[in-house]
């Protein structure tokens, strides 16, 4: 059933070429079906069946409909111009930097596609609710919300879930979600590239903009993972890409694509309220007079759809926390206190300063990083301000008090890493711009640039910084590669674009080689994704942990028991688990206990008491651990952990 969700795809671009060039039905395809993903789960949710059957036939009666509207419309041509090879290989000779370029773009696609397919979700934040969030909704079959003592669970916003929640039922296990982020990834390059053409740029600056996409050391980190700040960067770039088609076609498809992309950044990721305003004025504003007059007075069917896309989610938060967006939550605490206490012009710069020094941090030299953030503090105490304000800094104090850059080892982790090449490349850019007297580049290029640079204030202004906020910005880096790809091809010569690029893809590649995480390259201590898959789980700073987890995994299986009661605490690392147990495949029945806060309206009221309880954290928290080893006996210990209701006979895991 995987190959249907392929099948639909590959059938819709097909339709959608006969009127569209390719590049432009891809990303058409991709924003319907990712509405129809929401439309189904939604639906399937309504009657408890978002199921493996309920899911797998959804997508395969897509595919049968568009197979029989592919052979019901008369034959037209298609927008495709067959390419031979002698095509190639005289493009090849008389451009090789442009094939260069592509040769590039697609080895680096290609490795962390490799990456994505090989290595399992085992990023921190996966773990903690990602996709544990798609296995309760699993267990539950709707996309209700659940009990949990993770508020993540509630509150963020689903549709990158909702994505790799199809892929684990239509395979049924964890094999392919990665490729939601991936694909997140070539849909982006794509619509880079689209940008960059539509923005005035030729072949060369189109191909630029794809390859620093593919390039952007954070996107090649975490495109094989299950995260999704690829996924928002792909719908926003969507976007961006058919409002600004309405700059020269103004029909309601065009707008109805626009509206659905937005709506679906939306209902990824919160951050989509803080940068798509100034992305939507932007491309509202390079059109005619025409185009802008028609996209206002489509600006209401605009927002019935981003509401319609949105509403069944919004509901559920409205219901939950008083607010269709979920956020601010007070009961959330300090893990979901994003917004700045004080919104001011000192608050905002000194989070410029703070936001830009991510992307500075070097992956070697440590004294480097020690003056980049010595230097940063000087200037926001220059301007009157403290650097470790908590107004608008992070208060999580587990690793750290304020202001403080990432280590160095951390600059191949996807949380921690930054895109120091094309935010170099991106000042270079911009004094192009600034110092544009000839006007070589386009007036609707500057005004892009401009909304880029204008988002980026606002989140700056808004959100407070993290030290982990880096990844948060990789949209606006995905929209930025797109005014690099006109701003450097059209000053910038052959030679110098080439060391350029040189430069860049040297850095990518380390990244995609030695992905901290899932490195394809052994590294001493490291592993790599040769290691055995249920062990890679524990790759994000839980290595130690791995052999007892598997153990523990191992015991639950070995039981007769099939209802395991997950008693969290505020541990949150909890996926592997149920990944090792097979918890997404419907063998094992498995649900939050010892919820105490809001969330536990939704337990269920008739439910029997498990008969195996994983208690984490409960080896040093005998209060928990009390009422299981009441009713279930002496528990197991797995690290810092208790196993309640398995023998305590010692056993070999066999893996999952």
């Amino acid at each position: 059933m995987i190959l249907a969700p392929i099948l639909a795809f590959v059938l819709l671009v097909r339709l959608l070429v006969r009127k569209v060039d390719l590049r432009t039905a891809i990303l058409a395809a991709m924003a319907a079906l990712g509405v129809f993903v929401v439309v189904a789960t939604e639906g399937l949710s309504a009657f408890d069946a978002v199921t493996r059957a309920g899911v797998g036939t959804a997508w395969i009666v897509l595919a049968l409909a568009l197979l029989g509207v592919d052979r019901l419309l008369p034959r037209a041509p298609l927008n495709i111009r067959p390419i031979s090879t002698q095509d190639v290989r005289r493009y090849a000779s008389s451009n090789p930097l442009e094939a260069a370029l592509l040769v590039a773009t697609v080895t680096l696609v290609g490795l962390v596609f490799v990456t994505a397919i090989v290595a399992p979700p085992n990023t921190w934040d996966v773990m903690d609710y990602h996709m544990t969030r798609v296995i309760m909704w699993i267990q539950h079959r709707n996309v209700r919300l659940f009990t949990s003592p993770d508020y993540s669970h509630a509150v963020f916003a689903p549709w990158a879930e909702y994505g790799l929640l199809h892929f684990d039922l239509l395979w049924g296990g964890d094999r392919f979600v990665n490729l939601v982020e991936w694909g997140s990834m070539v849909g982006s390059l794509i619509g880079a590239s689209v940008i960059a053409r539509d923005l005035g740029a030729g072949p060369r600056g189109q191909i630029l903009a794809a390859f620093l996409v593919s390039a952007l050391p954070e996107g090649v980190l975490e495109a094989s993972g299950a995260m999704n700040t690829y996924v928002i960067s792909l719908w926003g770039v969507i976007a961006c890409v058919f409002l600004l088609r309405c700059a020269r076609f103004p029909t309601m498809p065009n707008v109805l694509g626009g509206a659905a992309a937005l709506g679906l950044a939306v209902l990824t990721k919160g951050s989509a309220y803080v940068y798509m305003p100034f992305m939507v004025l932007g491309v509202w504003a390079v059109g005619t007079k025409t185009s802008r007059l028609y996209l206002l007075k489509a600006a209401p069917v605009i927002l019935l759809v981003v509401v319609a896309l949105n509403g069944p989610h919004a509901l559920r938060e409205y219901q939950f926390t008083g607010s269709p967006l979920g956020l601010p939550f007070p009961a959330g605490g300090i893990r979901l206190h994003w917004s700045n206490d004080r919104i001011t012009l000192t608050g905002t710069i000194s989070n410029i300063l703070r936001n830009l020094s991510l992307h500075a941090v070097m992956p070697v030299g440590g004294r480097i990083n020690a003056a980049t953030e010595s230097a940063v503090r000087t200037l926001i105490r220059a301007i009157g301000a403290d650097p470790d304000d908590t107004a608008n800094t992070w208060l999580e104090t587990q690793w750290f008090s304020g202001y403080h850059l990432p280590p160095t080892w951390l600059q191949r982790h996807e949380t921690f890493t930054g895109n120091p090449p094309q935010l170099a490349l991106g000042f270079v850019s911009g004094y192009f711009l600034l110092a544009d007297r000839s006007r070589t580049i386009s007036w609707q290029t500057k005004v892009f640039a401009l909304s880029i640079a204008l988002s980026f204030t606002l989140y700056c202004a808004l959100l407070r910084w993290q030290i982990w906020g880096g990844r948060h910005q990789l949209p606006l880096f995905v929209f930025g590669c797109a005014v690099l790809g006109v701003a450097l091809a059209t000053r910038l010569s052959t030679r110098v674009l080439a060391v350029l690029s040189a430069v860049t893809l040297v850095w990518s590649l380390n990244c995609a080689l030695r992905n901290w995480l899932r490195p394809l390259v052994p590294e001493p201590g490291r592993g790599a994704v040769t290691q055995p898959r249920e062990v890679q789980y524990f790759a994000d700073q839980h290595d130690a942990v791995a052999a007892t987890w598997i153990e523990a995994a191992g015991r639950i299986r070995a039981s007769q028991c099939r209802d395991v009661g997950i008693d969290e605490g505020e541990h949150f690392f909890v996926y592997p688990l149920l990944a090792l147990i097979g918890a997404d495949t419907g063998g094992v029945h498995v649900r939050y206990i010892g919820v105490d806060n809001l969330t536990a309206q939704y337990a269920p009221k008739d439910a029997s008491p498990p008969c195996i309880v994983a208690c984490l954290a409960c080896g040093t928290d005998a209060a928990r651990a009390a009422p299981h080893e009441a009713r279930l006996g002496e528990g197991v210990a797995f690290e810092n952990n208790l196993l309640f209701g398995v023998s305590a006979a010692p056993r070999a895991s066999s893996g999952p």
